[in-house]
């Protein structure tokens, strides 16, 4: 990490007029007030990685806030450029319920419009499935979303996705990140926006949408996108028809995105992952017939096996097996969460293997001392018998060697020896004793003939 001093200076130029007032002021306040928090937004930049941005929002490289967040779009506006020329150039934006989210849409929506762009803004907040028909729709060369998906309240967070509709991928990926790392100051995000670039779209392209993705003999018109309200989760032909529509897809690229958006609604709304601290345990409850059918089909379709039961209240679709579970968070795109868990595993499985090593050694050394106690407590006993006649030498020697190392192993009481006696040696040594001991002290405690 950087020396405090480095960070204060780092802190210092976020005072320069190229930040707007309330940044500054939030700075001043850091640097006066709490080193705590202000080493913390300092202290590095904010990543920006093959899922995007992500992070607390507030001033700082470490923040979400309009300037890491204007680099990356003006990274990404550079990529874009290079890879499609600078003419005819379209982007969508969609964005979620957070925090400033809104905010952050528009700002992207004016870089993107500063650079030449033709801009589609949604006019209110959108799930990411709209973003990416929106791409294919209005023929976009790119386009972002503004979420952090499951993260608390205080994040916020920016994903990529290239002209089919999907989050980037190998090469453009790297080819974001490049260019981004590349915008070293904020003066070289071009802010403020041309507003005849940007185009504000919402009913249009949300009947589109669901022109696509509602069975083919559903209307949209007097009230029909009711399908997706609750209180019409009763109409069973039309659950049936989604069913249908479903197993119609596999196979297709198109088909294996909508499957990936379904589970992503079903894990958002009814999903369930224990803390893997207490155990490995994914759920879905899923209520009433359509549904379970639905998940059926989909998981049948990318390969998924889960165990299920029925309860009062539905079915329970389980998995209790931690490579499943990784394997279902990769197939989600859950990758961070899912080297979370992988990580903890191989963690788990070291610290199994390391118990499991010293019970072993433990009981190794306590079957050692124990038998290290009953043969000298049996050379004792031998000394103190009144005829000394049956000791050997051999016996003598090495009976006096272990009461004078009572700690010894059977290998270092031998190394003792002038010459050394090997491990089997004493051990045929000890065992005549222990012998021995026997005849002496039997039942009848006769002395040896």
């Amino acid at each position: 990490m950087l020396p405090l001093e480095d960070i204060r200076n780092k802190a210092m130029k976020w005072l320069g007029n190229e930040f707007n007032e309330e940044t500054r002021n939030e700075v001043r306040e850091l640097l006066e007030k709490d080193e705590k928090k202000l080493v913390d937004a300092f202290y590095q930049d904010l990543e920006f990685g093959t899922g995007g941005l992500r992070g607390i929002m507030g001033a700082g490289t470490n923040r979400m806030n309009i300037y890491t967040m204007g680099m990356a779009t003006q990274g990404l506006s550079n990529y874009i450029i290079k890879q499609c020329g600078s003419k005819g150039i379209r982007v969508a934006i969609a964005h979620d319920c957070r925090n400033n989210s809104r905010y952050f849409a528009e700002t992207a929506a004016g870089i993107f419009s500063s650079n030449g762009f033709e801009v589609y803004l949604f006019e209110a907040l959108r799930p990411t499935p709209a973003l990416s028909f929106a791409i294919r729709y209005y023929n976009c060369q790119s386009g972002i979303v503004i979420t952090a998906s499951h993260n608390p309240p205080e994040y916020n967070g920016y994903k990529a996705y290239w002209n089919d509709g999907g989050q980037v991928v190998a090469p453009h990926d790297q080819g974001i990140m490049d260019e981004v790392r590349r915008i070293t100051s904020v003066t070289e995000i071009k802010f403020g926006g041309s507003k005849e670039n940007i185009k504000i779209i919402g009913k249009e392209t949300d009947e589109a949408f669901l022109q696509e993705v509602l069975p083919p003999d559903a209307t949209i018109e007097c009230g029909g996108t009711e399908i997706l309200v609750e209180k019409n989760f009763d109409q069973f032909e039309l659950r049936q028809k989604l069913v249908e529509r479903i197993k119609r897809m596999d196979g297709s690229a198109s088909g294996k995105h909508c499957q990936r958006a379904f589970l992503h609604g079903l894990f958002i709304s009814r999903g369930y992952i224990q803390n893997p601290d207490c155990g490995y345990h994914l759920e879905f409850r899923l209520p009433g017939r359509w549904l379970p059918v639905a998940f059926r089909t989909v998981c049948r379709q990318l390969r998924m096996r889960f165990a299920e039961y029925k309860t009062d209240a539905g079915t329970c679709f389980y998995l209790k097996s931690i490579r499943r579970i990784i394997k279902f968070l990769n197939r989600l795109g859950l990758f961070e969460k899912s080297l979370e868990l992988s990580d903890l595993k191989a963690t788990r499985s070291l610290l199994s293997m390391v118990n499991r090593q010293v019970n072993f050694e433990t009981a190794n050394i306590n079957r050692l001392i124990d038998a290290a106690e009953e043969s000298i407590n049996q050379i004792r006993e031998l000394l103190s018998f009144e005829d000394q006649e049956f000791w050997t030498e051999s016996l003598r020697q090495l009976s006096m060697m272990r009461i004078k190392y009572p700690h010894d192993s059977i290998e270092a009481l031998g190394q003792r020896f002038e010459p050394p006696l090997s491990k089997s040696a004493v051990n045929h040594r000890l065992r005549r004793i222990k012998s021995l001991h026997a005849k002496v002290f039997g039942k009848n405690q006769q002395k040896p003939g």
